[in-house]
């Protein structure tokens, strides 16, 4: 698809933004098989994006205890890529052997014991996969939104902003609507659905159209697409460069919401003293990165963290973008997924509804939270 379209002086910017479109995470499209790659060494040398190929993960460091991290180096791998750096993982007793294992091999991944532990959506696939007898658990909260922590946002193009066409969100029926595959499958298409109704809308009263994060800003700029549901830090992206403007966040649509959990394998759960530790360390990643962006503490240090694990090297762009929050006592929120399951039933996606407490296990979080003392 990405052929077809052609920009002349916005072709340079045009990869840059789907560079960064892949920093922020949503759940992906239904998981294949798992292929872990990258070693503990090799995983910190791919810090900046590229994959730095195969490799066997290395022996533990003497007297450490290994523990295999699925990674993707964005912006919701803070709270692990901060208590790697820092030094967390080493003190809680814990050699952090980082792969790199993209969104679609995740869940599949985890269940099959390639790797401990792993960022995680409840989308269809993993409720499915549940239903089917595949057990993993998700263990904490990865990427939450809240007010001003809105880093999911639907974006409308300027030109029809501008020109009156679409002055509110009950304008946009008939109209084409991207949203990140597989269709329906994920959270976000049912949060883009309680917009719609918000609004008067239905589903049925959109054009809507699975279209990818990376290609959405190109798909907005070459007018193939009337609005997208877009993650950051693209949206600040299409925002700058004249493409869209941001016409609502999802923290104006349900709040709090978490959109992305980390899991635990079930070999690992049942290692309850490292299950344990490793969160303790966890925990004090993610404070620490919620010290620097809601309180503006260590800031510096935390931004160049990111700047050298993930794909966003601008540090100014930190002071711009919505951010996901993660909750500092670290369980995985329910709020809203009664819903996004109905949702999933409604299209077909999945069979029936289940006990989301059966698959979300935040005691280890629970007693993380307990040795640490209250967040202040």
């Amino acid at each position: 698809m990405r052929g077809q379209w052609t920009f002349g002086s916005r072709r340079g910017w045009r990869w840059g933004l789907v560079l960064l479109a892949l920093l922020l995470v949503l759940p992906g499209p239904t998981p294949s098989a798992a292929t872990a790659a990258g070693s503990g060494t090799v995983g910190r040398a791919a810090a900046g994006g590229v994959d730095a190929g195969p490799a066997a993960v290395g022996p533990a460091e003497q007297g450490l205890t290994p523990v295999r991290v699925a990674m993707q180096y964005i912006i919701s791998d803070a709270g692990l890529l901060i208590a790697d750096d820092f030094g967390y993982m080493r003190e809680a007793g814990i050699d952090f052997q980082p792969e790199r294992v993209e969104n679609v091999e995740l869940q599949s991944a985890i269940a099959q014991g390639h790797i401990d532990v792993g960022g995680i959506g409840v989308t269809a696939a993993v409720l499915n996969a549940y239903l089917r007898g595949v057990r993993l658990r998700i263990v904490a909260d990865r990427a939450t939104i809240t007010p001003g922590h809105g880093y999911l946002a639907l974006l409308v193009r300027k030109d029809l902003v501008d020109s009156g066409q679409v002055r509110s969100v009950a304008d946009l029926r008939g109209r084409k609507i991207a949203n990140q595959p597989p269709m329906y499958g994920t959270t976000s298409w049912a949060l883009l659905d309680k917009l719609l109704q918000m609004n008067g809308l239905a589903d049925s009263d959109v054009d809507q159209v699975a279209l990818g994060f990376a290609d959405q800003n190109a798909a907005l700029a070459g007018g193939t697409i009337d609005a997208a549901s877009q993650t950051e830090p693209a949206v600040t992206a299409a925002v700058a460069n004249g493409l869209a403007v941001r016409f609502v966040g999802f923290d104006e649509v349900i709040t709090p919401f978490t959109l992305g959990g980390m899991a635990y394998s079930e070999p690992f759960t049942a290692q309850t003293d490292l299950a344990r530790r490793f969160m303790v360390a966890y925990l004090r990643g993610v404070r620490a990165y919620l010290d620097a962006f809601d309180k503006n503490q260590g800031r510096a240090r935390v931004v160049d963290v990111l700047v050298r694990h993930t794909a966003l090297k601008d540090p100014a762009l930190y002071d711009r973008i919505a951010l996901p929050w993660i909750n500092p006592d670290g369980p995985f929120g329910l709020n809203g997924y009664q819903e996004v399951q109905e949702y999933f039933v409604r299209h077909g996606l999945l069979p029936q509804t289940i006990d989301l407490t059966q698959l979300v296990d935040n005691s280890f979080a629970q007693w993380a939270a307990a040795q640490l003392g209250p967040y202040q």
